[in-house]
């Protein structure tokens, strides 16, 4: 496995549709190679940017697909950072409460669980609203955190 990188990546700026997860996904999958990304740590972050990118396009425009989506990537060696971008109506998604996942699956009400996987994947989340842009952006130390219950799991 690479050591930790810096690595950096112009932003990807694609149609808010369906057919655009594909590339999102490649973009991120790239770059967190490039970093050199742990694999469970990368498949949890690929998993987290995938659920909130699928959540932009659904529900940021109306109608739906009618926006961008941007998809931007940092890491500094010690830190992965993918932002995801988009320009509809101000939405904090690390607001929204977590889903009730007592019930059975077929009496839960639908939605919330893409912002709740990727809360709970990643290692940190941050959003903020700039410019008629809502960021958010979702992190990943490279390496396990030394004592993390997670760095136990993995093996660190």
């Amino acid at each position: 496995m690479p050591e930790p990188a810096r690595h950096s990546a112009g932003p990807l700026r694609l149609p808010a549709r369906r057919e655009s997860l594909a590339l999102v996904r490649e973009y991120v999958g790239k770059n967190l190679e490039a970093c050199g990304l742990p694999g469970d740590r990368r498949l949890r972050l690929e998993l987290a940017v995938e659920e909130i990118a699928a959540n932009i396009i659904t529900y940021a425009y109306s109608p739906a697909g009618s926006g961008d989506l941007e998809c931007g990537f940092a890491a500094d060696g010690k830190t992965a950072e993918v932002s995801l971008t988009d320009w509809g109506a101000a939405f904090n998604p690390l607001e929204k409460e977590d889903p009730d996942l007592a019930p059975e699956l077929d009496r839960r009400e639908p939605g919330g669980l893409g912002i709740y996987l990727a809360r709970n994947l990643a290692g940190s989340c941050s959003y903020r609203r700039d410019g008629g842009r809502n960021i958010l952006t979702i992190s990943m130390p490279l390496q396990p955190e030394a004592g993390s219950a997670r760095s136990k799991e993995e093996g660190a």
